[in-house]
């Protein structure tokens, strides 16, 4: 269930930024945002990936550490519960900051490649 939301917000993200990138070439009006649109959308949907990829292997991981085999001991219950708490609100968390730091680096090669063509 995690996931679907995961994927879906990443749909959205993706078909907005396809969106405002093809909107920034497109129109005149908008010619000045074309270097950080198509560079927010880029990163912004690295970050997401890379993400996304990174929490399910920590999570696949941690499930075979902890065993699925039904047999709790006391001193597993709390690992278990953390485990559990990652895989249900690990990819939403991981996946948004995976968003938010990647728009940030498009943010950022943009602003430094509009700095370098004006001679700033």
């Amino acid at each position: 269930m995690t996931y679907a939301v995961v994927v879906g917000g990443f749909t959205v993200f993706f078909a907005v930024g396809a969106t405002g990138t093809a909107l920034a070439f497109s129109s005149p009006s908008f010619r000045q945002w074309r270097g950080y649109a198509w560079r927010i959308w880029l990163w912004g949907s690295i970050g997401v990936l890379l993400s996304t990829v990174f929490i399910v292997a920590t999570t696949l991981q941690s499930l075979r550490v902890v065993g699925l085999d039904g047999k709790i001991p006391a001193s597993e219950v709390i690992l278990r519960f953390f485990v559990g708490t990652i895989v249900l609100l690990g990819p939403l968390a991981v996946s948004g900051v995976g968003a938010i730091v990647g728009s940030a680096i498009g943010i950022y090669f943009g602003w430094r490649k509009t700095r370098a063509s004006c001679n700033c």
